[in-house]
């Protein structure tokens, strides 16, 4: 069925898939950040202020930067009472909190950046000479967590929070992956094509993703990829921490409708060896995982390739729960 472009195009008449794949330029497209005078303070700690999507991108940045981060750098909802004049606030537009941080965040003297598209506290961050960068219009979840995690490195980087390099990189590694994305396309037949294999191996069973300490922050993603565009239920869970909870194995019936993925480096011999060890002891009683080792030359390429190619897969997994995976108007019901 995947191979068949006819049915593809009438459950993704949105053309989603076509969009997905222009996620690469977005990889290049520079970030303009506005007053951004930095005044030589000694920035102690980082705190990242934003919705779900501002917390996804953040673990993605971090993981994406690794041991070039120099400090302490977490996601909240809200600002912490220890937030001072040595601490950096990123407040992400994306969540009904963020004007009220940004207000707390100016009377305790903190550093801070707005990133946004539009509206009241761009505008406020500009009217106060705070520096700020104005997004674009995000037309997709994927698009919006790729330009978060450009927002977050440009602004580590700029206050000295981490290095350069992975921004620089980024766009220099864009090319690259559209010949990666390429592989996967609609037209490349499923024995060719890595991604439609492992949409089969996922369809009609719950996604389970472990992500490791060098792969951190993609277990999350896979979850998100799985939520908004296969409509289809995915939890996550990391390496080594959940090596507790593989118990919970042992009181289910055999026959489980899951598919396990183990987002893992291939140079990760201590979670290699940890995935051998549980797929070992749960013969019979889990699915045996499924793993996904990301390609490229480095942490930074193996982040984007893997956010690709996973996005992708979701997408194929959409077409064969015959489901369209434009976005749903659940989540804005629920909150109503």
């Amino acid at each position: 069925m995947l191979d068949d472009v006819n049915v593809i195009k009438q459950r993704d008449p949105r053309q989603v898939f076509a969009n997905n794949v222009g996620v690469c330029k977005l990889f290049r497209l520079p970030l303009a950040m506005q007053s951004a005078e930095h005044d030589g303070r000694t920035l102690t700690s980082c705190i990242i202020i934003g919705g779900l999507w501002a917390k996804n991108a953040t673990r993605l940045a971090i993981g994406i930067a690794g041991n070039a981060v120099r400090c302490s750098v977490t996601a909240a909802s809200e600002l912490p009472s220890y937030a001072g004049a040595d601490t950096l606030v990123l407040i992400i537009d994306d969540s009904n909190d963020a004007f009220d941080s940004y207000q707390e965040a100016r009377q305790k003297n903190c550093q801070i950046t707005v990133v946004a598209t539009e509206g009241e506290l761009l505008m406020e961050a500009a009217n106060d000479s705070v520096a700020h960068i104005a997004m674009p219009t995000a037309t997709s979840w994927h698009h919006q967590t790729v330009l978060y995690v450009r927002s977050v490195l440009t602004t580590l980087s700029h206050f000295g929070i981490c290095s350069h390099t992975p921004i620089e990189k980024m766009a220099d590694a864009s090319s690259w992956l559209e010949d990666e994305v390429a592989k996967w396309d609609t037209m490349v037949p499923t024995h060719e094509n890595y991604a439609k294999q492992t949409a089969l191996l996922a369809v009609g069973k719950t996604g389970l993703f472990y992500d490791s300490p060098l792969t951190s922050g993609l277990a999350g993603f896979s979850k998100a990829a799985w939520s908004e565009y296969a409509k289809n239920l995915a939890y996550t869970g990391s390496y080594p921490d959940d090596l507790h909870t593989m118990s919970a194995w042992l009181s289910h019936p055999i026959e489980k409708p899951f598919a396990v993925f183990d987002v893992v480096d291939s140079n990760d011999i201590k979670t290699k060896s940890q995935i051998d060890a549980v797929n070992r002891v749960l013969s019979g009683r889990r699915p045996k995982s499924i793993q996904i080792y990301p390609s490229g030359d480095g942490r930074l390429q193996k982040y984007m390739w893997t956010m690709m190619f996973v996005s992708t897969v979701a997408l194929y997994l959409a077409y064969l729960n015959n489901v369209r995976p434009d976005s749903s108007d659940i989540a804005e019901k629920l909150a109503a």
